[in-house]
């Protein structure tokens, strides 16, 4: 069994995926699970697989993300006519420890820590 680094939570937030370079808006769908390594997007359009995007995500209605990642896999659901990803974001060290913080409010279901940290 192959042990992660990262804490991961499983968790449906809504998510958008911009091309970088245009900021145009390539499809949204939702983050079926999330970590500070990345997560598991399930949209109505595919992306492409080791291509770089932005994501942006909201938790709470309230707590604002952006964050750039890369496509580990994209694949099609038929059933469901949606496409599955695996994104790798694309982090400073400093995003990193920002992506932790969420996770870990998220897994505790407080989200006292981001307000007293200010880092959303």
């Amino acid at each position: 069994m192959i042990q992660r680094k990262n804490i991961r939570v499983t968790i449906l937030i809504v998510a958008e995926v911009y091309e970088p370079a245009t900021n145009e808006l390539i499809t949204r769908g939702r983050f079926l699970d999330l970590s500070a390594g990345g997560a598991l997007f399930k949209g109505d359009k595919p992306i492409e697989k080791d291509h770089l995007y932005n994501f942006r995500f909201e938790v709470k209605d309230r707590y604002k993300f952006a964050f750039s990642g890369k496509s580990t896999f994209s694949k099609e659901i038929p059933a469901e006519k949606k496409w599955l990803a695996g994104i790798q974001f694309q982090c400073t060290p400093l995003e990193k420890e920002k992506l932790e913080r969420i996770v870990n409010s998220i897994s505790k279901g407080s989200f006292n820590d981001l307000e007293k940290l200010g880092i959303y």
